[in-house]
């Protein structure tokens, strides 16, 4: 699904951006926005159309895609 790439191009987030955030059991980790981006690919079907939905209502109501673009790398890390 190339929506998420574009949105996060459109919206001049580079893909090479690396994000800190606390894991579970190893500290700190450091996730590129790209491992996300694969993450979201990679989901089904479904998970994949509630995540465009929850980035279109933020993109809709101008609100910062990288809040939860990091709130994924949070689920990723744990």
């Amino acid at each position: 699904m190339k929506y998420f790439r574009t949105l996060l191009s459109e919206k001049n987030i580079s893909l090479d951006t690396v994000l800190e955030v606390e894991g579970a059991d190893y500290g700190t980790n450091f996730i590129p926005v790209e491992c996300v981006v694969e993450f979201m690919e990679n989901a089904d079907r479904a998970t994949k159309v509630k995540m465009r939905n929850i980035l279109n209502k933020i993109d809709f109501q101008n609100g910062d895609v990288m809040h939860f673009i990091n709130y994924l790398a949070k689920f990723i890390s744990k």
